[in-house]
């Protein structure tokens, strides 16, 4: 076998492995560069690729391509050189080599690599690390944070028992644990050496993830080593719970950027004690949306304040709330159905008819062509119930059973997305079937502990059923996520609290709530309002409640009742509108 051939097997071997790998994390634009500028520089033509030649020979462009004024090559091999300096980091040399592409051209360049290196191994040898990758996968089974991870419950456990140790063992073990940590502070020092004389930085994009065309893309990248890897899965497993887009994959035409935000996690400090710096920046301005540092483990565990972090930055990163859902909506450049998600929003605090059918006149739009969409039918079918409740543009036929329907279909679809229970939900209350509703709602909280709105709104529906204390658990939960929160929370609030017989409870949240234009809320502040006085107020509430829903000028039980609340919750809050109406 000469030369050539001997190249040619090695890079078939690289190729076929990379291609067979789900860990390699590239999208099929990538697989087929990759392709064509190995098969180039093996047929002796790697002098000739260039941006031109792989968008029209590997990428199908038409014979007028313009790099200038196109980037689809550059942006594609950009993230096609970050995948394989990420995969071979982690799993090392194929066939005895490593594959890159250059920065400042296209060619391939193979390298010779025998063994897999040996830092990683020794690091990843480590105990602290051994607990955090342990944490890693308590949480990303769980989606619960957990104060230290298995490796510390193994060794408080060892530490409870009642062998006895001699001196001469102690003094072995305590030698033994000196060794340990002055290797992981070698390894740091030699890893950091390492890092600071490459002026790549050694950035690598971490991981795929599927398509949600109704998200802000976001690329996350790491700089680090073994621990901050295990940081990183932790950091992932919260934001997966959201379904938020960690991609290099990518974007269909007319979507904006390849990515819209870069997540960027890098360590810091030696390898005993690393913190890490959090920021996420808008790719096409360049504007930082979040930057934050942590501490992402205390003594030989993973501690209870880094958790408390990571879970905060996973909560700006949710799809429908946070400072990157607020960034995506100010900047515009926005994907088709965060457009409808956007118009939802606007009805929400002002339920006009007007606001309704925009909102759903946008999702017939996106359905029209994208009907397979789980995110799309869900939020129509929680509009169509919007349409049951408050009677705003009814169609022909039964809404809520459209509604009912469209859920179902999203849930069938992505039967593991917590966000569709939480939109699904509603509708399943007013259908009447109060034991799945439950069964569900508890499920979805246990999908995703993390969702604030999804816990929220479980439990307001949960309230309307009467059962004020563990709505009041879920609202606290909700509280202690994100101290402040959505009105509906200071309704939920008032609704347990006054269910409780605690009405100076009730009246402090709904407090809150003053200038909203919900007819709900605004009897509720009426309510606040005469047991504090205020008849005048209260009378001024009331009247506001009735411009905005008819039902609220009758015997104040309608509206309600339209919703389902409980009899007994009816009974209460129709009473004490009742006394209101009675004071003029």
């Amino acid at each position: 076998m000469d030369d050539l051939d001997a190249l040619r097997a090695r890079y078939d071997a690289v190729l076929s492995h990379l291609m067979a790998d789900g860990h390699f994390a590239v999208s099929e634009r990538g697989k087929d560069i990759l392709r064509y500028v190995i098969e180039e520089e093996l047929a002796g033509r790697g002098e000739r690729i260039k941006a031109y030649s792989i968008a029209t020979e590997a990428l199908g462009r038409a014979a007028d391509f313009d790099p200038q004024n196109d980037s689809i090559v550059r942006v594609e091999a950009s993230k096609l050189r970050a995948a394989l300096d990420v995969y071979f980091k982690i799993h090392g040399p194929i066939a005895g080599a490593t594959l890159a592409i250059p920065k400042g051209g296209y060619r391939p360049a193979l390298s010779a690599q025998e063994d897999a290196p040996r830092e990683a191994r020794a690091f990843s040898s480590l105990p602290e690390v051994k607990a955090l990758e342990s944490a890693a996968v308590d949480v990303a089974v769980s989606g619960r944070g957990r104060g230290r991870g298995r490796g510390s419950s193994s060794t408080s456990r060892a530490a409870t028992s009642r062998v006895r140790i001699s001196h001469e063992t102690f003094a072995l073990l305590l030698g033994s644990l000196a060794l340990l940590i002055s290797i992981g502070l070698a390894v740091s020092w030699w890893m950091g050496a390492r890092e600071s004389a490459d002026p790549s930085g050694q950035q690598a994009g971490l991981v795929a993830a599927g398509h949600r065309p109704d998200l802000p893309r976001i690329l996350f990248t790491m700089h680090g080593g073994e621990a901050g890897a295990a940081a990183s899965r932790i950091l992932l497993s919260y934001v997966a719970q959201f379904g938020t887009v960690i991609t290099l994959a990518d974007k269909p035409d007319g979507w904006g950027y390849p990515e819209d935000y870069v997540l960027e996690l890098a360590t810091l400090g030696a390898a005993l004690l690393p913190r890490a710096t959090v920021t996420v920046s808008h790719e096409r301005s360049g504007e930082v949306v979040e930057a934050r540092q942590i501490e992402f483990m205390r003594g030989w565990g993973l501690g209870r304040d880094t958790n408390d972090a990571l879970k905060q930055i996973a909560l700006n990163l949710a799809p429908d709330r946070g400072k990157l859902h607020r960034h995506y909506a100010q900047k515009g450049d926005v994907s088709p159905l965060m457009r409808c998600v956007f118009l939802i929003e606007a009805y929400w605090p002002d339920q006009t008819p007007k606001r309704h059918l925009e909102a759903v006149r946008c999702l017939d739009d996106y359905l029209e062509q994208y009907p397979d969409t789980p995110r799309a039918l869900s939020l129509l079918g929680m509009m169509y119930r919007e349409e049951y409740t408050d009677g705003h543009n009814p169609l022909p036929g039964n809404a809520l059973a459209r509604s009912l329907d469209l859920g179902r279909r999203a849930l069938l679809m992505e039967p593991r997305n917590a966000t569709l229970y939480g939109e699904h939900l509603g509708t399943l209350y007013l259908s009447g079937d109060r034991a799945q509703f439950i069964q569900l709602g508890e499920r979805m909280v246990a999908l995703n502990p993390l969702d604030i709105d999804n816990l929220e709104s479980f439990a307001a529906r949960l309230n309307y059923m009467g059962r004020h204390e563990r709505a009041l658990e879920l609202f606290t939960q909700a509280e202690a996520l994100e101290p402040v929160g959505q009105g509906w929370r200071a309704y939920g609030f008032f609704l347990a609290h006054l269910g409780l017989g605690q009405r100076e409870k009730a009246a402090a949240r709904i407090a809150s709530l003053s200038g909203s234009k919900n007819p709900l809320y605004l009897a509720a502040v009426a309510m606040a309002e005469n047991w504090a006085g205020n008849r005048a107020g209260a009378q001024d509430r009331l009247a506001q409640a009735a411009a905005a829903d008819p039902g609220f000028a009758g015997d104040f039980r309608e509206p309600y009742e339209r919703r389902r609340y409980d009899g007994a919750l009816v009974d209460l809050l129709s009473a004490q509108l009742r006394l209101i109406g009675t004071q003029r």
